[in-house]
Parts: structure tokens; C-alpha cells; sequence
């Protein structure tokens, strides 16, 4: 249970870095954006920090910047010593709000890529970077002094244009935890005898080149790999010896075999670093204020461990992008919109150069827009407000209402099922994610202290929709999206005769019904997304036996932006499921399903009593069209949990603007 108001632990104003005081405990890391670029900090990153700020966050530390030219890790990386200038503007913007910024500093050494800056990487010894396979060159003594001489010139770089200290990284994607490992420093000169040497040496120069700022060290305390990598007491060891140059440190995990453990998704849990934690403080006792990366934490449990003195800083990362006024909300005992530890929108390490954002909270990374669209909206009052009518209490239609009621319109929401929630509803049930049980409860407590009225058992149709647009009220449908009929649907079987095929369903079929345990599955995947990742777990919790179809080289193709392509594989192997890779489903026969290679044609029957199909669901369409009408969320065009909610927000915006402006 979380406490609310000043006597939160999260929101003591009682710790001191360096001399300086923080506003609250809660620590909002690094991490990339893609909001800036080579050379500066845009100002839009600077409304994602600064919004972070006024929500509460005491410490936060910028994107790890590149401390050298030769050090490229994506596309989007900063280097810090030439946009410097440009990050003390965010300085300024975070210092308004009373909050400190410290500037992350970084080299990725053999973890970057050379395809910006098309050199070589650079790296202890050599090794292959497991995502490109691109063997980095081995490291000359000079090249290490220069590096070292790097971070400390953009350490004062850094405190020139107002930063309040730097943090430097020794976790994931990190030279210098290169140096650390045995997996990667197989040096037989000084700086192979001694692995912490580097890290002393760039720690050391730090501090001397600024002994009055805050230095904060983020350290891997497990690589996940014990044949040769850092384990939690290897990592005692090598504090014992850095400890005096930093002010607190942060623990983090995993390795260039283990990059998706960093910061791993729901099926983890909270607390996925306790045991590693607990080790290292058992081999070491820590003096300086200490936080672990686990930022899907929600508030209660972060408050419990800053009140049982497991950390002293709240690391507070992703619960702080999902909602930036979690802290402010906590002060005043309102609901915080949780994470959900989905890892869609804020993990940004992908082809596509996504900016940094949240499935549950599309704003995030967007800020500057978002306010032009609220400010455009403008807030309806008046005692003629006629009512907004939302049909469909899904994702979109509860964040319509609530959008709805914040800028002062009357709302009317219904639900054709007997209870609110949609397709958060079914999946929380299923109990497959625990923070979905949360987000549900943060959708219907925000709408009972909204007082938004739900009707349920209440359907609309095309033309009562245009009758209640007709009639001068506006109209939201977010009723969600349909399946369209598949060549092998029931009723070309039943023209065929075909007698004990299988029957297909639809995800929504399989959660609500699950198959009986034991039961034979085939599961067509053609889109190696998170969808039926999460069927598929759902049935082999229910014990069916499974089979998974899929025309991708790979079960779950697009699983690698948000960390679970690995773990996915090992939950697959693990159970026992049977995947058939780079094939299709081509039609349905007694007793089972015909699959076909993609390549190598060629036809098999797998056995199976009923067929899932994980095909994406199409919009119903046959909606009429009218000023006063819109469209949301999978109704308009099925595109995930962030983009129904910018729909719905959007839409809002929009309708309240006409009602706002006299046009209603």
C-alpha cells in the first residue's frame, strides 16, 4: 500500500549529493530517445526532461552521450562534446523546476556500429557484437589514455553549461564494463592484469576534472554469464576499489550475450534484481546512496524499499514516461497511470528510429504537440454542453471519456458487454500480465473520480450513431475491430464436406475459451508480434499442446524492439511447442491443418483440433460519415494500445474544439 501525501518515503526531501538537496527520492534515469541527434540536444528533449521534472522527479540524468567522435552507437546518439551547448538549455529547463541533471556519459566501444561513422570499432580485445556480428579492433595504449582524458574533458564540458554533475556508465552498451569482463578484456598488459583499472582511471579523472559536481556510476553487478562474466561479487570487488570517486551508484545487469535482460519486459517480474542485489551487498557494504535498475516498479513497491533501506534512490524510469505527474498525483492522493512493463514505446533501439514513448501514454516524447492539441481544444464550460457519446468502454473509449471529462464535457460512455475494459478487461483476467489488472483499475477509478457514468449492455449502431450526430451531439465509436473470414473459414468447409477439421478461432475465442488442457493447437502466426506471443502464452498455461505456424525465419519476428525475441524462444523451447518456420497455412482437412514451405512448397498435415488464427483483425467499417462523428482506436484502423489512445485523444481534441468554439 502506497503512502500518499508528505509522509511518502518517495517524496522526502531529505537526501543530500555532493551538497546538494533532492526534492523527492526518485531517480529518472538514461536511456535513448531518438529525440536528439549528433550534434544537440533538441528542445524537444528538453520538454520530456523538464516534464519529468515538474512531475516530481528529483535527479535525473540525460541520454548517454558519446564522450568520443569515434564512438557512434545508434543513429541518434548524441556526442557530448559537441552538443554541450545544447544540453544546457535542458539544464536550465529542468532547473526550473527545482530538479538536478546530470549528464550522462558514455563510449559503447565494441557494442556500437560502424555504419555512421564507418570505422572500425573499438573494443578491449576483439569481440563480435551480437546483433550485427561486427568484429571491433583491439584498443591501443595510446587510443586508452585519450579515451580517458575523453570522459573527463566532457565531464567539465558538461558542468560548463550548467549541469549539476555527470553519471558515467559501466552497464550495458559500455566500454568500459568491456573492460571489466572477462567475456570481452582478454588483455595480457596492465590493463588486462588489472580489469578495473580502466574504469579507476576514467573515475579517477572525472572527479579530478570536477571535485565539485555530483558523480554518479552505473555498474553491471551480473552479466548473466558465469562460465567467464561479472557476478554479483566479482562486481563487490571491483566497487571496493571505485567507490571513493562516486557520490551513488546504480546496479544494473547484462552483457553482449544478454542485452534484452537490461531492462526485460513483464515476464521478469518486479524485483528481477533482488537476489543479485542482495549478493552484492552481502560481499560489500555500500556507503554512498545506491539504486537498481527495475523501473517498472509501481509506487508502493518503490516506497517499500526505500522504507526497508534496500536502495536510498527510487529508480523511477518508466513509471515516469507512462505518466510524468505519478509523483504530483501521489502528493494528492489521486491514481497514477501504472506501467505495464510492455517495453512498446520506450524501448527505441530499433531500425525504425522511434522516439521514445509509452503504449499507455502516447504524449511521452511528444510533449510540445500534446500541449498545442490541448490548447487548441480549449476547455468547454458553459451550461449548454451537450453530451459527448462514446460508444465502446475499450482502451480508446475509456481514454476518450477521461480526456473528454478533463476538458469539460458531458460524457456519455457505453459498452455493449456487461463490463467496461475491453480487451484490457479479457487480458487482465487471464492474469498473463499483472500490471494489465492495474491499468484496468487505474482506467475505472480515474473515471468514478471523474464521474463518468457507464452504461453497459448498451450497443450502438450505424444509424443510431448518425441519428445522435444528426441531433447535434457529437459521437466517438470505439467499438473495436473485426476478423475478417479466411480462405479456410467454417463455411468453405462445410461446402466441402470436410467431417472432424478443426475449428478455427480468433485470439479473443482462445482467451475467453480456452482450449481444454491436452488439447492439440496449431497456432498461424503471420505477424510475429506481441499478440500472439501472449495467446500463445495464455494456452500453455492452460496446458494445450501447441503447435506454431509461421511464414518469419523466426517464431516472433517483431518481438526484438521490445526484448522478449529471446526470451520468447526459451518460453517455446522450454514448453515443448513445435514451430514450423518459414510456412503457411493453405487449408484445413480431417483431423488437421495442410502447411506448406514458403520457399520449398511442398504440403504436410499437422494435427490439430482447433486452429488459431493470429492474422491481424480488419476495421468493420460501414460507419456513416458526419462533422460531428468520429472513428478511434481499432474502429478507425487496428493499430495497438498507443495508437487507440492518441486516437481517442485526438478525436477529443477535436470535438471539444467545435463544442468550445460556439460550433455545437
Amino acid at each position: 500500500m502506497v503512502t500518499t501525501g508528505p509522509h511518502s518515503a518517495l517524496l522526502r526531501a531529505d537526501l543530500v549529493l555532493h551538497g546538494r538537496g533532492l526534492k523527492s527520492r526518485a531517480y529518472f534515469g538514461p536511456h535513448p530517445s531518438n529525440l536528439n541527434r549528433r550534434e544537440r540536444f533538441r528542445p524537444a528533449y528538453g520538454d520530456y526532461l523538464a516534464a519529468r521534472a515538474a512531475g516530481g522527479a528529483a535527479l535525473l540524468v540525460s541520454e548517454a552521450a558519446s564522450v568520443s567522435p569515434d564512438d557512434w552507437p545508434y543513429e541518434y546518439a548524441p556526442l557530448l562534446p559537441a552538443a554541450a551547448g545544447s544540453l544546457g538549455a535542458v539544464a536550465s529547463l529542468v532547473h526550473r523546476e527545482g530538479s538536478l541533471l546530470l549528464a550522462g556519459l558514455g563510449h559503447a566501444g565494441g557494442q556500437g556500429s560502424s555504419a555512421y561513422s564507418r570505422q572500425a570499432l573499438s573494443a578491449p580485445s576483439p569481440f563480435a557484437e551480437t546483433t550485427a556480428n561486427e568484429i571491433s579492433s583491439r584498443l591501443e595504449e595510446e587510443r586508452i589514455e585519450e579515451i580517458v582524458a575523453d570522459f573527463a574533458s566532457a565531464a567539465e564540458a558538461a558542468l560548463s553549461v550548467g549541469c549539476d554533475g555527470v553519471e558515467v556508465n559501466a552497464g550495458q552498451y559500455s566500454l568500459i564494463r568491456q573492460f571489466l569482463s572477462p567475456l570481452t578484456n582478454q588483455r595480457q598488459d596492465r590493463w588486462g592484469e588489472d580489469r578495473a583499472l580502466f574504469a579507476a582511471r576514467v573515475l579517477g579523472a572525472v572527479r579530478e576534472q570536477v571535485p565539485e559536481a555530483i558523480v554518479g556510476l552505473r555498474l553491471c553487478v551480473d552479466e548473466l554469464a558465469p562460465w567467464a562474466g561479472i557476478l554479483p561479487t566479482h562486481a563487490a570487488r571491483i566497487f571496493a576499489g571505485l567507490e571513493g570517486y562516486v557520490d551513488y551508484l546504480v546496479l544494473e545487469r547484462g552483457s553482449i550475450y544478454t542485452q534484452h535482460s537490461t531492462c526485460p519486459d513483464f515476464h521478469d517480474g518486479t524485483g528481477f534484481l533482488d537476489e543479485a542485489v542482495e549478493e552484492f551487498k552481502g560481499a560489500r557494504a555500500i556507503a554512498v546512496p545506491l539504486a537498481v535498475l527495475d523501473g517498472r516498479v509501481g509506487l508502493g513497491e518503490a516506497e517499500a524499499r526505500l522504507e526497508r533501506g534496500a536502495v536510498q534512490l527510487a529508480e523511477l524510469t518508466r513509471p515516469l514516461i507512462a505518466d510524468p505527474e505519478a509523483l504530483n498525483r501521489l502528493a494528492e492522493g489521486s491514481p497514477a497511470r501504472p506501467c505495464v512493463a510492455c517495453n512498446q514505446g520506450c524501448q527505441v533501439r530499433d531500425p525504425r528510429n522511434p522516439v521514445v514513448s509509452c503504449a499507455f501514454n502516447p504524449d511521452a516524447g511528444h510533449e510540445a504537440e500534446a500541449a498545442r492539441r490541448v490548447g487548441r481544444a480549449g476547455h468547454v464550460s458553459g451550461t449548454r454542453r451537450p453530451p459527448l457519446l462514446i460508444a465502446g468502454a475499450g482502451i480508446a473509449g475509456m481514454e476518450a471519456a477521461l480526456e473528454a471529462s478533463r476538458l469539460g464535457m458531458n460524457v456519455q460512455l457505453w459498452d455493449a458487454s456487461d463490463h467496461p475494459g475491453g480487451e484490457l478487461r479479457l487480458l487482465a483476467e487471464r492474469g498473463l500480465n499483472p500490471n494489465l489488472a492495474r491499468m484496468l483499475d487505474y482506467y475505472l477509478t480515474a473515471l468514478a473520480d471523474a464521474k463518468v457514468e457507464i452504461s453497459t449492455s448498451c450497443s450502438l449502431d450505424a444509424d443510431a450513431a448518425l441519428a445522435a450526430a444528426q441531433g447535434g451531439g457529437p459521437v466517438l465509436v470505439a467499438t473495436g475491430a473485426t476478423y475478417a473470414p479466411r480462405p479456410w473459414n467454417l463455411g468453405r468447409l462445410a461446402a466441402a464436406g470436410i467431417e472432424g477439421a478443426p475449428l478455427p478461432a480468433t485470439p479473443a475465442q482462445a482467451l475467453l475459451s480456452p482450449p481444454e488442457s491436452g488439447a492439440k493447437v496449431a497456432v498461424f502466426d503471420p505477424t510475429g508480434g506481441a499478440w500472439a506471443m501472449t495467446v500463445i502464452d495464455a494456452l500453455l498455461a492452460s496446458g494445450a499442446e501447441l503447435t506454431l505456424i509461421t511464414p518469419d525465419r523466426l517464431a516472433g519476428s517483431q518481438l526484438a524492439p521490445t526484448g522478449d525475441l529471446v526470451p520468447a524462444a526459451q518460453r517455446l523451447a522450454r514448453a515443448g511447442v513445435r514451430v514450423l518456420t518459414d510456412s503457411n497455412v493453405t487449408g484445413l482437412v480431417k483431423g488437421g491443418v495442410r502447411v506448406e514451405h514458403r520457399f520449398g512448397g511442398g504440403g504436410r498435415m499437422v494435427e490439430a483440433e482447433v486452429l488459431l488464427d493470429c492474422s491481424l483483425p480488419a476495421a468493420p467499417g460501414g460507419w456513416p460519415e458526419h462533422p460531428l462523428l468520429r472513428l478511434a482506436g481499432d474502429a478507425l484502423a487496428p493499430r495497438g494500445w498507443q495508437a487507440a489512445i492518441l486516437d481517442a485523444r485526438r478525436a477529443v481534441a477535436e470535438l471539444a474544439a467545435e463544442v468550445a468554439g460556439g460550433r455545437l
